[in-house]
């Protein structure tokens, strides 16, 4: 009988060449590996902050209301620059992601989001650029990305 934790991972349902390659350059070949695949890190976004508590340069997480969202189009380099503004009734907090403009159609005006990410200072106030969000869920725990210890693993 064979050692079913021996299995190569290219063997597992949805495992196809593409992505077998990537756990290879990983180091993870058999379902062993996988399970002893650990996170590199963890980020730590189980305290959220008031927005206007927000000092720049920290990591933080907010958890608020989303007041605006669009798309426009960069002038210089061309690519789609989704704006939003989140308010948490402390203040409001303008949020920035590049190359992302299915947000618009992800999120609507009136979602409650975490979000996590780094602070900047720019020349029009505090903005977080590119933080992950999640939509709030109704129980603290249920939460995936943000407003928990989030583990990262190491990528190829």
């Amino acid at each position: 009988m064979s050692d079913p934790l021996q299995t190569p991972v290219k063997n597992l349902h949805g495992v196809g060449s593409v992505l077998g390659n990537r756990l290879k350059r990983l180091g993870i070949e058999t379902i062993k590996d996988l399970l002893w695949h650990l996170p590199s890190r963890y980020e730590d976004y189980r305290t959220v902050t008031p927005i206007r508590d927000l000092q720049p340069p920290m990591q933080a997480t907010v958890r608020g209301t989303l007041a605006l969202i669009h798309n426009k189009r960069s002038p210089r380099k061309r690519m789609m620059i989704t704006e939003a503004l989140i308010d948490d009734t402390s203040e409001t907090l303008k949020v920035v992601w590049f190359h992302q403009p299915f947000l618009t159609k992800n999120l609507s005006v009136g979602d409650e989001l975490f979000l996590s990410g780094k602070v900047a200072q720019t020349p029009f106030g505090i903005q977080m650029t590119n933080p992950v969000y999640e939509k709030t869920q109704k129980n603290a725990e249920s939460q995936t990305h943000t407003a928990r210890l989030v583990p990262i693993y190491p990528t190829p």
